[in-house]
């Protein structure tokens, strides 16, 4: 899906005082009650776009952009959608639609996430978000996923109307931990898994499809997508992987054995890990996000997920030239870029 955008359910709107429902071809009962209402003529037809904008409003200037990029998408014919909480700090316009955030997405035939990494990270928690593509605007810090600048706003959203995009569908893991015969969790995963000790060095086995791979007597066992392999998989001394290659990354943190490096495993393997320090407890950590108690007597099971991540990516910009921008990647020290040759 890389030009244009069709609506992919029918969306009733009645004046106000009616009820508001979607249609029945695509399912899900009745549409929420929407702050703003538009008349049902202005909503039906493959001209109109909606698209969701959620800013991390954690970052003083996301709610000032998320209005902006509403108001431009306003000018150009398309439908904004913002979450119902910015009520609570700034005016509205009656032409934008708020609503709350867990239904941006169902609602949305485009994303613009604006934050950083993290702000990704929290994305993939919300239904749906895999149906849409996602424009992912960098209001953070370094920003691997976010690559698209503040100054770069409008300019992305002029190749987001007119199709000039490119999409990068991105893995994703699902981790369980099992207790005998039990899921007691179950998360998706964009970055990486981390089974760690508290403090303490631990030793893990780990298994891929039941044969086993390795003991680590480790601080502890990072399992990454290629997407995380830039994250803190990286800061342990992991490779990079390409963000579109399928893959699973398991590495090592601070090993204590010289012949245990990291490895990477094809992409429907299916990872399980034990805890052998017995007497004692360890944390799986998702996304940095998600902490839950890791126990000897379970084990934690990742695999890859069938849901993948649609981002956005401007033609004016390729992920080596990201890699080199945000990692200063082939510089060296002082800035320099030296060649063969003595350029």
């Amino acid at each position: 899906m890389c030009g244009g955008f069709s609506l992919r359910y029918k969306v009733q709107i009645c004046a106000a005082g009616g009820d508001s429902r979607r249609d029945d071809s695509r399912g899900g009962g009745e549409h929420p009650d929407l702050r703003r209402r538009y008349g049902a003529e202005e909503l039906l037809g493959d001209r109109m776009k909606r698209i969701g904008i959620l800013p991390n409003l954690t970052k003083p200037e996301a709610g000032e952009v998320a209005l902006r990029t509403a108001r431009w998408l306003l000018r150009h014919d398309a439908i904004p959608l913002l979450p119902d909480e910015l009520l609570s700090k700034w005016e509205i316009e009656e032409s934008i639609f708020l609503l709350p955030t867990d239904r941006i997405a169902l609602e949305s035939e485009a994303l613009i996430a604006l934050g950083g990494d993290g702000t990704i990270l929290n994305l993939v928690r919300l239904p749906e978000f895999d149906k849409v593509p996602i424009l992912a605007v960098n209001l953070g810090g370094l920003g691997f996923m976010t690559e698209i600048k503040r100054d770069e706003i409008e300019e992305a959203l002029e190749d987001l109307m007119s199709g000039r995009f490119g999409l990068d569908e991105r893995m994703l893991l699902r981790v369980e931990i099992v207790e005998g015969d039990e899921i007691i969790f179950s998360s998706l995963v964009l970055n990486e898994v981390v089974v760690k000790g508290f403090a303490k060095m631990i030793n893990l086995d780990a298994f891929i499809d039941g044969e086993h791979l390795a003991t680590y007597p480790a601080d502890g066992l990072i399992v990454a997508t290629p997407s995380g392999s830039t994250a803190y998989s990286l800061s342990a001394g992991g490779p990079i992987l390409h963000p579109n290659l399928d893959a699973i990354l398991l590495c090592p943190i601070c090993p204590h054995a010289l012949t245990i490096r990291p490895f990477v495993a094809k992409p429907d393997s299916v990872i399980t890990v034990y805890l052998l320090s017995r007497g004692e407890s360890a944390s799986v950590i998702v996304d940095g996000r998600e902490t839950h108690r890791f126990e000897p007597h379970s084990s934690v099971r990742i695999y890859k997920s069938d849901k993948r991540l649609k981002l956005i990516r401007s033609a004016r910009r390729g992920y080596y030239e990201v890699l080199r921008s945000k990692l200063k990647w082939g510089e060296r020290a002082g800035g320099s870029k030296e060649r063969f040759g003595g350029e």
